[in-house]
């Protein structure tokens, strides 16, 4: 029993088993503070190195230079790097599931929403201001390795599920309708770690709060409705007939890395989902890497032509938001122009992952300009503009993934109408 107990005191994530759970070594004994401030420190550069380049460019050699460690010290820890990036995700899954578990002690559902946004953003702060460890995005889980893919996947499921309570307590909503706000609610937490980067540590509470409203009550002035699309146009369906071409490389590889994550994306299944060879690959892309830019610089384009057709129609604030969202919501659902989902961003190097960044923060400002004209002529509520936009632009991500539970027409009844009227409904 005693040694046991000595695993899990080393090994505190109750989702891990087999190699994940096991890699540290048991010792009998109590550990010593030593060797678990040791092991925390290996944890948070592992974490900081995930978050900056991804699985793809994560080594135990590159975390154990990062804290001065020689490899093999480190392997006392952690005998694979697959292991540590496993504990890097399960140890975020269960410190967001204990800040759930505190939110839904709150008397009310709409109390339980705020007290875990209020909390996530809170834990946001304390991990900026150094009195937290960092805890690794989710954006890196569709990379995990196959052993350690139901545990992670397992966690992240059983987080989600908690979500659902919160809905499930209104007693108005059915299972699609839980799971589709419990998707809302997590998408948008988790978008926030990029938008956040900017604001000073004191302003992280009046963010949270500013979330917490447009969560609760939309971006909608009372008594308007969605006006945007209400079907996705039908998708388009490659007959085997249209020539290869760069564009088309682009359309295949945004689809197979939304799929399947970077690492599972190899060059090899891009070519295969056009039929051609891997050299008719290199005839029209330097490499992935390459292919992955151009991607996003594709997703961007096609945000902003979105954009400019709506503000060509005219109308109120709120009609060019629904028709410019509205239809990136739509064709993204659908396929016909999917967007590539932001966890491909650790593909990139920093320096390109900066410009990606850069020219999606600009179509998130566009979106705020929209926003502030309809609170200037009374289609918007009052609201943070800024904040309201980057509600917008996680919903519209997160529509690529509505095939995976439900099907496209149901994309706005899931997300774009209670992301922008409210995860409760509308009261007035």
């Amino acid at each position: 029993m005693k040694g046991l107990q000595v695993l899990r005191a080393l090994c505190p994530c109750p989702h891990l088993r087999g190699p994940a759970r096991y890699s540290i070594i048991a010792v009998m004994g109590t550990p010593q503070p030593r060797w678990l401030a040791k092991r925390d420190e290996i944890i948070a550069a592992a974490t900081a190195m995930l978050n900056e380049d991804g699985i793809g460019g994560f080594t135990l050699a590159g975390v154990a230079k990062r804290i001065g460690m020689h490899p093999a010290s480190l392997a006392y820890y952690f005998k694979k790097k697959e292991d540590l990036a496993a504990t890097c995700l399960m140890s975020a899954l269960e410190r967001i599931q204990a800040v759930l578990d505190d939110a839904l002690r709150a008397p009310t559902p709409q109390e339980q929403l705020v007290r875990f946004v209020e909390k996530m953003f809170e834990l946001r702060r304390c991990v900026k201001t150094g009195e937290e460890l960092p805890f690794v995005s989710f954006n890196e889980m569709r990379n995990i390795e196959k052993e350690h893919r139901e545990q992670v996947w397992g966690g992240f499921n059983a987080l989600l599920g908690g979500i659902e309570t919160i809905f499930a307590a209104s007693g108005t909503m059915r299972g699609r309708e839980r799971k589709s706000r419990a998707r809302l609610v997590i998408e948008q937490v988790m978008w926030a770690r990029v938008w956040l980067a900017p604001y000073e540590e004191a302003d992280y509470g009046r963010a949270a709060s500013r979330l917490c409203d447009l969560l609760l009550h939309g971006i909608a002035a009372p008594g308007l409705i969605w006006n945007g699309p209400t079907t996705p146009a039908p998708a388009l369906v490659p007959d085997g007939t249209q020539p290869v071409t760069r564009e088309t490389f682009l359309v295949a590889a945004t689809e197979t890395i939304n799929a399947l994550g970077y690492r599972g994306a190899s060059v090899d299944r891009i070519s295969a989902r056009l039929n051609v060879t891997k050299g008719s690959f290199y005839y029209h892309n330097v490499d992935k890497g390459d292919l992955v830019g151009a991607c996003f610089e594709r997703t961007i384009q096609i945000m902003t032509d979105a954009q400019t057709r709506a503000a060509a129609k005219g109308g109120t604030g709120w009609e060019r938001l629904c028709q410019s969202a509205g239809r990136l919501i739509a064709d993204n659902a659908a396929g016909r122009k999917r967007l590539l989902r932001t966890y491909a961003l650790s593909a990139l190097p920093r320096e390109r992952r900066a410009e990606i960044e850069q020219s999606l923060e600009h179509v998130a400002h566009r979106f705020a300009a929209v926003i502030s004209d309809g609170i200037a002529d009374g289609s918007i509520r009052p609201v943070d503009p800024l904040i309201a936009a980057e509600l917008v632009m996680a919903t519209i991500s997160l529509s690529a993934y509505i095939e995976i539970w439900s099907s496209a027409d149901a994309v706005f009844d899931a997300y774009a109408i209670p992301a922008f009227t409210g995860l409760f409904g509308r009261t007035s």
